[in-house]
């Protein structure tokens, strides 16, 4: 997809992947970040995902997805966690692109992200903005 940036149109689904987080994906997760906060929080919160996680997977998926080039430049990111997603449950996360457009030498990219559970409840909704330089049409 690395050639075809410039044919994506608003609203094609950029990714629509299911995953689950089992216990040595949270703990790989929070070793990664040095946050050892998961051994002080009572029991019934520890089967909890940490949100980031379930985020940086969900955008993983993305940039795996797009085959996101080097010089790419991750600009913002806006996220909302409507309910708790807990360790082993099956998540789906569907990205669409929301914008797509040029300025100079870069192409910016919107792409929007929503993740359920297997209830089809939501779980996170965010939106990602990232920037391409123009060698990668």
């Amino acid at each position: 997809m690395t050639d075809k940036y410039s044919k994506l149109t608003n609203g094609t689904v950029i990714s629509n992947e299911s995953f689950i987080i089992d216990e040595p994906k949270v703990i790989e997760y929070l070793n990664s970040i040095n946050d050892s906060s998961n051994n002080k929080l009572n029991s019934s919160s520890k089967n909890h995902i940490p949100p980031m996680c379930i985020s940086a997977l969900s955008l993983r998926g993305v940039i795996s997805k797009l085959e996101i080039p080097g010089g790419t430049i991750h600009t913002s990111q806006e996220l909302e966690f409507i309910n708790i997603a807990t360790i082993g449950e099956k998540l789906s996360c569907k990205a669409n692109l929301v914008l797509n457009s040029t300025r100079g030498d870069w192409r910016f990219l919107t792409i929007s992200m929503k993740v359920t559970n297997e209830n089809g409840n939501t779980i996170m909704l965010g939106k990602s903005n990232i920037m391409l330089p123009m060698n990668n049409k």
